[in-house]
């Protein structure tokens, strides 16, 4: 603290007392500044995580009975394999390099179907009415860029129970992506055409209602959003 300037030379006691000062220049590399700005970074932070603080749509199950279960990949049959066509996991492609899977073309196909579902908000929980479906035909004509992806599934909805076909349909969709993309990728969005589809089709929606009177007004046995 420095002691401010006056207009004229004072030194009695008095003025002495009734002298202010002005402030110093802030140091900001002082030490305990650093550690102050420091600690009020941290409780910020901390601030963020703490419950409440950012509320988050919460999910909500819909009844087990508006909803369907996805069959194992077993069900999901890829017909290209019979008759050695080809191995179990390849994708037909017209370019010389060969598109191989990491898994079998049904396994991913299924687990690309369920994620599909899940994305559209349709409710996975029902082991009384299970989705299947044979791949009649999966192939990629990659000669040139963008590739074009083609898919044609058969689905078919059946009651566990009765064994009883609910539903079905064959639905065919066509994706372009990048030549040089992820087969992950790509198989994961054509199938998601597939799944869009499929849920778009009114009489899917009226099997998976059939028979359960927790469907009545809902929205297609589907996962809602609250929050």
């Amino acid at each position: 603290m420095r002691p401010c300037l006056t207009s004229h030379f004072d030194m009695s006691p008095a003025r002495l007392m009734r002298q202010t000062h002005c402030p110093g220049p802030i140091d900001v590399k002082s030490p305990l500044l650093l550690r102050c700005g420091t600690l009020c970074f941290v409780l910020l932070l901390s601030a963020c995580s703490w419950p409440g603080f950012l509320r988050h749509p919460e999910i909500a199950s819909a009844p087990v009975d508006c909803a369907l279960s996805v069959a194992p990949s077993a069900s999901f049959i890829y017909g290209p394999t019979q008759g050695g066509r080809l191995s179990a996991n390849r994708v037909a492609n017209t370019a010389m390099t060969s598109i191989i899977l990491k898994q079998s073309v049904s396994a991913a196909v299924r687990d690309a179907v369920k994620a599909s579902l899940v994305v559209a908000q349709v409710g996975v929980n029902n082991p009384h009415k299970v989705l299947s479906g044979r791949i009649e035909q999966f192939s990629v004509d990659d000669l040139r860029a963008p590739a074009n992806w083609s898919l044609k599934i058969r689905y078919v909805l059946t009651d566990s129970s009765t064994h009883k076909t609910l539903y079905q349909s064959t639905q065919t969709v066509k994706q372009r992506a990048a030549k040089f993309t992820s087969n992950e990728g790509a198989l994961s969005d054509t199938v998601n055409l597939s799944v869009k589809a499929l849920v778009s089709d009114p009489a899917f929606i009226s099997a998976m209602r059939a028979g359960s009177p927790a469907c009545t007004g809902s929205s297609h046995g589907v996962v809602r959003r609250t929050g």
